[in-house]
């Protein structure tokens, strides 16, 4: 069975965070049952027992299940090795600082306990408040039992890079590295399909159930980076696990046969395939998959801003 190539919209998944706002409502246009702590809104997902679904026609899917389906249309994106979609979306809303935290490298996941996958990802800033700033990498860090001291005596934060953040600055953020995003930051994330996070320290807050969150303190030295982290802002990524670039207020031909993953970070952008005259309006906040085709794939950004999301394997520009 065939069906009309056009993007595939995505219906997200909403997550209430203790650290979450209003800004998914207010900047971004997203409508949920959450009015307050509103943290994560989740576009693209092959979780298990958190799926996202794809629009086609009147119908809609999980995003996995509709592409093993029509595996015509993945392009050179592979299943990862856990029989997920490998790539996850998602907005953050941070109207506090979220915890300490880090996720398991690839190469130590089988040393872990429960059943760990892998996570790198990167942060795209779509709104910072004066002196806003991400906590990316330690400094002056010797080992686990150096940072063990610094959680027990409450001085990690001392011993953090602190990076100040504005809109349109893009970074990475692999496995191991230690990281947390600051408050009043609204930002679009790239990564792995993996939820395995490990938090360091929470600074004494409380969850929504009024407990403490877990802390994971063995996991996090066994994974953690104490080498200097990447705090540059970068115009575009290429990983081993996906390709962001940033069409900014341009217009943009895709290459042909390639599944690219869009997310509208600003002002109003359009998208039309070469093979038939429909053109599809989105504003910021929105999330679309364009499939495979023989055809091209255009975007219009003349007014607005798009992150164009592709296999690790895949040039744009």
């Amino acid at each position: 069975m065939s069906i009309e190539i056009k993007p595939l919209d995505t219906v997200c998944n909403f997550m209430a965070r203790p650290w979450g706002g209003s800004n998914l409502h207010t900047l971004l246009n997203k409508r949920s049952a959450h009015s307050t702590n509103l943290g994560e809104s989740w576009e693209v997902s092959d979780l298990p027992g958190n799926k996202t679904e794809l629009i086609f026609g009147h119908f809609q899917c999980p995003v996995g299940d509709f592409f093993k389906s029509y595996p015509e249309m993945l392009g050179s994106i592979i299943y990862d090795a856990f029989d997920h979609f490998p790539i996850m979306l998602k907005y953050i809303d941070a109207s506090e600082t979220l915890s300490v935290q880090l996720h398991p490298r690839a190469d130590i996941i089988a040393s872990l306990p429960g059943e760990p996958a892998p996570k790198n990802e990167a942060w795209y800033i779509i709104s910072a408040a004066p002196g806003a700033a991400i906590y990316l990498g330690l400094k002056d860090v010797t080992g686990q039992e150096h940072l063990a001291k610094l959680i027990k005596n409450q001085k990690l934060i001392n011993h953090l890079n602190r990076v100040e953040v504005h809109p349109g600055e893009l970074y990475y953020v692999p496995a191991g590295t230690v990281h947390a995003i600051g408050a009043g930051i609204l930002l679009a994330e790239v990564q792995q399909c993996s939820d395995t996070t490990y938090r360091l320290y929470d600074w004494g807050r409380l969850g929504l159930d009024g407990h403490p969150r877990e802390l994971h303190l063995a996991e996090s030295m066994a994974c953690c980076n104490f080498a200097p982290a990447d705090t540059l802002a970068h115009s575009s990524l290429e990983t081993p696990d996906f390709t962001i670039n940033i069409c900014n207020s341009e217009i943009i031909t895709l290459p042909s046969k390639e599944l690219y993953l869009l997310m509208f970070v600003g002002g109003e952008s359009s998208v039309k395939n070469s093979a038939n005259i429909a053109s599809y309006h989105y504003k910021i906040g929105a999330t679309t998959i364009l499939p495979a085709s023989p055809a091209s794939w255009t975007i219009d950004a003349t007014n607005g801003t798009v992150l164009i999301i592709s296999s690790g394997k895949t040039a744009i520009k």
